[in-house]
């Protein structure tokens, strides 16, 4: 449940045969996959197929925009989601050496 609740992102996903699955907590996007095999559009919901591709681009657009906002995506440096990763000559500290005495 905890890895429910700390999730940056929570993605259902069915496909025509399937209703949505029941999870701990509202998801934040909804997927339906095998839109090759029928017309299963669903509202609300990004329609996409594993095997022609259709619906992939707006799947991925839409995860990188949850999870990166779009001015870290712009810009132009490295992403370093924690600090440790700054190099010291870059006039930034970093957290201490775990495996130091």
């Amino acid at each position: 449940m905890q890895l429910f609740d700390r999730a940056d992102l929570l993605i259902a996903m069915t496909d025509h045969e399937h209703e949505w699955p029941q999870l701990p907590r509202k998801p934040d996007l909804h997927i339906v996959n095998k839109v090759d095999a029928h017309d299963c559009s669903r509202p609300n919901a990004i329609a996409i197929s594993a095997i022609t591709g259709a619906g992939l681009a707006a799947f991925v657009n839409k995860v990188r925009s949850s999870l990166v906002p779009d001015e870290d995506f712009d810009h132009p440096g490295p992403w370093l989601f924690d600090p440790r990763l700054i190099p010291e000559s870059e006039g930034c500290a970093t957290a201490p050496d775990s495996r130091s005495p």
